[in-house]
């Protein structure tokens, strides 16, 4: 994607914008920003998702500039930053609805409402993701299953209902193995460990899901992805008393990162290695 970028000439994508539809500049700058966040490059893949956006108005396209602000309120779910991606998500929501953009439209919907869930357990969030994912399978869009069936379960689990929460995980998971389309599935075995230690005392699986998480991460250098993971298994290793093993664990992902030490993930893992040297 960078050397990409480095191509860009921004008068001749004029001309290949009004032929593809959408700004070539623009689209490598946002899938290096999520690439440079799941590699474990927080701060630059903010830096380059606010380029993308700029580069958008620039040019003053309508659905590059929308293309843009939905993935970049993707982003900031990722960071569990819930309140800038609900703002962009919203700004990218009015413009989908004014522009008749369909599928900007759903996908804003999708991210601006697990947003609003992650920030205030609201219910009523349940209902558009639920919409917007049928409407995204409706187009066809399978690009973007793993995302929707992502958010929803997460959704549906933390409303309580868990048996359609591990449903939507499944369909993510299965549509992993029918399309070889893998970026979520180290998060998604993570989640499954999450959840199974929320409602069972299946300490075993749930180690095994943390684990088989990790080894998805390190497979495709998923930085951010496998500190994640890291995190929950050194949690549950420290509740069962195995707290040198922990911080093994937790430590060697931790110490590779270089930047983003202010974003949630990071502030976790810290604070879980500094209870483990205490």
């Amino acid at each position: 994607m960078k050397l990409g970028f480095s191509r860009f000439d921004r008068e001749a994508s004029l001309v290949t914008t009004l032929a593809t539809g959408q700004n070539c500049g623009v689209t490598y700058q946002l899938y290096e920003a999520l690439n440079l966040w799941y590699l474990g490059f927080p701060d630059q893949a903010l830096q380059r998702g606010k380029d993308a956006i700029a580069t958008a108005v620039d040019l003053q396209h309508a659905f590059s500039h929308c293309f843009a602000l939905w993935h970049c309120s993707w982003l900031h779910n990722l960071l569990r930053e819930h309140e800038q991606a609900e703002e962009l998500a919203g700004q990218a929501l009015k413009m989908a609805i004014e522009q008749s953009f369909i599928l900007w439209k759903l996908l804003a919907m999708v991210d601006q409402n697990y947003a609003i869930f992650k920030l205030r357990r609201s219910a009523e969030a349940l209902e558009p993701v639920e919409q917007a994912g049928g409407g995204i399978v409706f187009l066809g869009s399978k690009l973007n299953i793993p995302h929707f069936s992502h958010h929803l379960a997460e959704i549906k689990f933390g409303l309580g209902d868990h048996e359609g929460a591990m449903a939507d995980l499944e369909v993510e998971r299965q549509h992993a193995h029918d399309s070889n389309e893998k970026y979520t599935l180290p998060e998604l075995h993570r989640l499954r460990g999450e959840f199974l230690l929320q409602t069972s005392d299946n300490t075993v699986d749930a180690e095994s899901e943390f684990r088989q998480a990790i080894e998805f991460a390190r497979q495709s250098s998923a930085r951010s992805w496998e500190l994640r993971s890291a995190t929950s298994l050194a949690r549950l290793l420290q509740a069962q008393g195995r707290r040198a093993e922990a911080k093994a664990e937790l430590a060697d992902i931790y110490n590779w990162f270089t930047e983003g030490f202010d974003t949630p993930d990071l502030q976790d893992a810290k604070s879980l290695l500094d209870e483990l040297d205490t």
